[in-house]
């Protein structure tokens, strides 16, 4: 008995093309994925303005971790704006804004009150990679839990990425 055809990556493609059931999640997905874009784009407008207006002219907090180093006049405003209720996804960009060890005399010792004040172990894992970019595990070794994050501590530092 010979086996059945097997289809190509273009056959299976074009055959969901044609379902409606797939094409519907799809259009789902595609609706959820450009609604949260919209939401963060309104979330972080303030945190864009201020830090314009700092004379750090970005389009998004992700424009730090992506494509330029964060300046150190943008250090405030990103600070103050870790008070500031955000979606999870620009208070997650705020922290990672964040991992740069020229930031260790501006930002360490909030990243450390906050790591000591943060709840949830996502929260905490982020923050503890922000402050492995400035610091060794010894000298934040005062840290309650930190150690549960050593491997953080272990990597060798991110490069210094050069501004485009």
């Amino acid at each position: 008995m010979a086996a059945p055809k097997r289809k190509t990556a273009k056959e299976l493609v074009e055959g969901l093309e044609h379902d409606p059931v797939y094409r519907e999640r799809r259009a789902a997905r595609e609706a959820e994925t450009a609604k949260r874009a919209v939401e963060a784009v309104q979330d972080e407008a303030s945190l864009v303005r201020e830090l314009g207006t700092a004379g750090v002219h970005v389009d998004s907090v992700y424009d730090f971790v992506n494509d330029v180093v964060t300046p150190l006049q943008a250090v405030p405003v990103l600070l103050r704006h870790l008070d500031v209720p955000h979606i999870p996804t620009i208070r997650e960009g705020l922290l990672r804004s964040l991992a740069y060890s020229h930031l260790r005399p501006s930002a360490l010792g909030r990243l450390k009150d906050l790591f000591r004040a943060a709840p949830e172990p996502g929260e905490r894992w982020l923050i503890a990679n922000s402050i492995a970019a400035m610091a060794t595990l010894k000298e934040v070794a005062d840290l309650p839990g930190v150690d549960e994050y050593a491997k953080l501590f272990k990597r060798t530092p991110r490069k210094q990425r050069g501004k485009r």
